[in-house]
């Protein structure tokens, strides 16, 4: 047996998952529809080659089978892996290709928020606020942590 028939063995057995397929958080609008009843709206949080997380209120039990329609491609059949009630985590029968699933997290994929960065104040910069202060205090302004509040009143 050589790479080309494990990965395609892997490709058609999605049981064999293992959770080393890495999950993708993602935003899609998709429809459930558990084995023999009717489809539902739901959104797909996480999705990966072997299986997919979805916002779903319903009683499907782990086990159940399903099946997950996502915009533009055929139903993918799916088993019931876990549910605590407003989320459902399943996988599925056969696993996704790579492929299908890169253009699936391009076209959906939470962007990560960037990090916000702040800026040290430097003692050049406290010296700046501090004549900044004392010129607005000439003016009779009360500025910033230079305008305290005592017992009588604000002082200058």
């Amino acid at each position: 047996m050589n790479a080309h028939d494990v990965t395609d063995t892997l490709l058609e057995h999605g049981t064999l998952e293992d959770r080393c397929s890495p999950r993708v958080e993602v935003h899609i609008a998709a429809q459930l529809r558990p084995s023999g009843a009717r489809s539902f709206n739901v959104v797909v949080k996480d999705i990966s080659m072997a299986g997919f997380s979805c916002e779903a209120v319903t009683t499907m039990r782990p086990g159940a089978r399903c099946f997950l329609a996502l915009p533009g491609m055929e139903s993918q059949l799916a088993e019931v892996a876990w549910n605590n009630g407003i989320i459902v985590g399943c996988s599925f029968s056969n696993l996704i290709h790579p492929t299908v699933i890169e253009r699936i997290v391009e076209r959906y994929r939470v962007p990560k928020p960037e990090p916000t960065v702040v800026r040290a104040r430097t003692t050049a910069d406290h010296i700046d606020w501090i004549k900044q202060v004392f010129a607005a205090r000439e003016k009779g302004c009360f500025v910033g942590p230079a305008a305290t509040r005592s017992e009588s009143g604000w002082l200058k």
